[in-house]
């Protein structure tokens, strides 16, 4: 993926943001145009002893684009073993993030096995994550390709119910479209995917077509698997961070791809009986020497994984494994294809154990610290060719870094699972997009039907929405997600807006798009945030919130609303999901109103302020709204009780007129203050707003 300066960018491990192009047309015969970009490259640096080293600086190394020596202008490094504390959703650079995709490879793996691989799964998410790590599940089966079952995720029980189910319709329906929650059939108790479950027809039914197969057969079928197997890791290359794929198999008969052993096999017997006798057709020299186009197909995946800096670890789940046969003498039997795959791409082939947490942790020692070197290169667009990246030490003896081997040109489109992880990888990780301009705002209100019903109403200007599209529709996609403080998704909006231009373009140039909708979560406190992508032109906005969901048993004074005067809005609300959602909250006195999500005023101008109280007893009460500017200086604020719904079902209401008078420009808060009659206690909540 490719932007320049104004857009915002997610790449792989790297990070392209254009600083600076002159966009003019070239005439035919001049040059072509260039970008300058920055290019982030993180890098381990590793003692003899395995261990990362720490303290460097950028004068310690040296980064070659192509060849040609760059100057380091970003420097930045963090040591992910002593990280402050902060909540699961403090936004963190992506590039630093460990990426694990766990991949059940059911082509290659017995049913009987398949078991085995579930727990070595179900150990390493329990044990070998750590605090910000992120993973996904997924399955291979040569027939079908790649399944994502998860996106990249840290909700442990979310993977959990994923391996347990390993995507089996049965138990598992897909709402989510990046893939961040999921959702079992809770109608059919038989459904409730466990240890015991048993997804594993699909796996019998592989196994079977597998022995039937002559070795022909299989030869393409291997190929067939490496050539995906190089898809996946151009897919993963879109995301950030240090990407690692736990392959989890039996691996296929590594003797397909570079030959035989002369042991003392059956098969090895009757081909050299068959060489001394000159009946030289007998012998299969593919299986005796190896097949090349495998070889090179081979070779190719480790070219591809190691350019989108992807490791393959390999976990073998057959166990304990015998060359020995009773009839026929010494057979292979070995594990040597998952050593060639992991290895040919700097992974490790686990073996005889289930413990992946322990068997990690001292592979991830050596990425414990992180160094992030950025420079300007210059890329051609041409196409989606590959740069070259080679990075030095310098004054730092016995140590080896470790970095990718460059980066592509991203100008061609986004497959539909790349731009599924890469959405995901925005709202899990807070990647900033400001192509779009989004404002957000969110609140809770109780609701008598199941948990408390949270309104989400977006504000996208409509100008930048349109920017970039040269046909006559626009078509906006809208997501949602709510994530409690472990970073658990809990519940999610989607919306796909198609928009006539030519009906609704005048709207757009003035205001832009109000979307409403509604999420339903339990009591605690969440990060709303809030992602469009427009489809004709990829460009993206991001915004996230802090809400607050109470348990509104107690006295409660949700944060004020300002009443939205403009009509000049595009219009979008979300269908209803639920029978709560029907219920449209933003009432006073009978009469409906929208908030703007984001408050700017105008001195000399009056505007209408919505207050709700929730458990307030009384009608009467005291009121004392005091303003104050960026300074910290404070005065009280005159404002005009307009309205006041007494106290229903524990719900009151105040509408409340204020009229900005010679504030100047810049940001200003109004503070409320609420006294109900005979209490003590005040409720008190504030409204920031902008004088422009």
């Amino acid at each position: 993926m490719f932007r320049k300066i104004h857009l915002a960018v997610i790449l792989t491990l790297i990070l392209f943001t254009a600083v600076a192009a002159d966009g003019r047309q070239r005439a035919a015969d001049a040059r072509e145009s260039i970008d300058v970009v920055l290019v982030e490259v993180p890098v381990h640096v590793v003692d003899r002893a395995g261990n990362a080293v720490r303290g460097l600086t950028a004068e310690n190394f040296e980064v070659f684009d192509e060849g040609k020596k760059r100057n380091i202008t970003h420097f930045e490094r963090i040591d992910l073993a002593n990280l402050p504390s902060a909540p699961a959703l403090a936004p963190m650079n992506p590039a630093v993030r460990r990426n694990f995709l766990l991949l059940f490879d059911l082509s290659y793996s017995s049913p009987g096995n398949l078991e085995r691989s579930r727990e070595a799964a179900r150990e390493f998410i329990r044990r070998g994550l750590r605090e910000r790590d992120v993973a996904a599940v997924g399955s291979y089966a040569v027939e079908q390709g790649f399944r994502f079952l998860t996106a990249f995720t840290g909700d442990e029980q979310m993977l959990l119910k994923a391996v347990d189910s390993l995507g089996h319709p049965q138990f598992v329906k897909a709402v989510d479209p990046l893939m961040l929650s999921i959702i079992f059939d809770t109608a059919n108790p038989a459904a409730a995917p466990g240890k015991n479950a048993d997804p594993v027809e699909e796996a019998t039914d592989l196994t079977r077509g597998n022995q039937r197969a002559n070795d022909d057969m299989q030869r393409a079928r291997i190929r067939r698997q490496l050539q995906s197997f190089s898809g996946l890791a151009r897919v993963l290359d879109r995301l950030r961070g240090q990407k690692q794929v736990l392959l989890l198999s039996e691996g296929f008969d590594a003797q397909l791809v570079h030959g035989r052993e002369q042991t003392s096999s059956a098969d090895s017997t009757a081909d050299f009986g068959a060489s001394v006798t000159g009946e030289v057709w007998k012998v299969d020299n593919d299986q005796r020497f190896g097949n090349t186009a495998a070889a090179s197909v081979l070779e190719q995946m480790a070219t591809i994984f190691k350019r989108s800096d992807v490791t393959l670890h390999s976990v073998d789940i057959k166990g304990l494994r015998s060359s020995v046969d009773a009839r026929e003498g010494t057979k292979r039997n070995s594990n040597e294809s998952l050593f060639l795959m992991a290895d040919s791409t700097g992974g490790q082939l686990f073996k005889n154990s289930n413990d992946l947490g322990a068997n990690l942790q001292n592979l991830l020692k050596q990425q414990d610290v992180i160094y992030i070197l950025g420079f300007q290169g210059s890329v051609s667009k041409k196409g989606d060719s590959f740069h070259a990246v080679k990075v030095k030490l310098r004054n730092v003896p016995n140590a080896r870094v470790h970095h990718r081997a460059g980066y592509y040109e991203r100008t061609r489109e986004d497959s539909a699972i790349e731009r599924t992880l890469s959405l995901g990888e925005i709202m899990t990780a807070d990647v900033p997009q400001d192509d779009v301009h989004l404002d957000a705002l969110s609140t809770a209100f109780p609701s008598d039907i199941g948990h408390p019903h949270v309104p989400v109403i977006l504000e996208i200007d409509g100008r930048s929405l349109k920017e970039k599209i040269t046909g006559g529709r626009a078509t906006v996609e809208i997501f949602v997600y709510a994530f409690d403080q472990q970073a658990v998704a809990r519940d999610f909006i989607y919306q796909k807006v198609t928009l006539d231009l030519a009906k609704v373009g005048a709207s757009l140039d003035k205001k832009g798009i109000k979307f409403y909708g509604a999420l339903n979560i339990p009591p605690g406190d969440y990060v709303v945030k809030s992602l469009i992508r427009v489809g004709e032109s990829g460009r993206m906005g991001f915004e996230r919130v802090n809400v607050k969901v109470p348990d509104f048993a107690s006295p409660f004074l949700l944060s004020p609303f300002v009443v939205e005067e403009s009509r000049e809005w595009v219009m979008v609300k979300a269908p209803p999901r639920r029978p709560a959602d029907l219920d449209y909250p933003f009432t006073v006195a009978a009469e409906s109103f929208v908030p703007a999500s984001a408050v700017r005023m105008a001195n000399g101008k009056p505007y209408e302020i919505a207050l709700f109280g929730f458990n307030f007893s009384t009608e009467k009460f005291d009121l004392v709204v005091k303003l104050r500017n960026e300074a910290g200086e404070t005065r009280d604020a005159k404002v005009v009780l307009v309205g006041h719904t007494p106290p229903a079902n524990k719900h009151t209401t105040l509408l409340v007129s204020f009229t900005p008078a010679g504030l100047a420009a810049g940001r200003h808060t109004l503070e409320f203050q609420i006294t109900p009659a005979g209490q003590q206690s005040s409720h008190r909540t504030s409204l920031p707003f902008v004088v422009q």
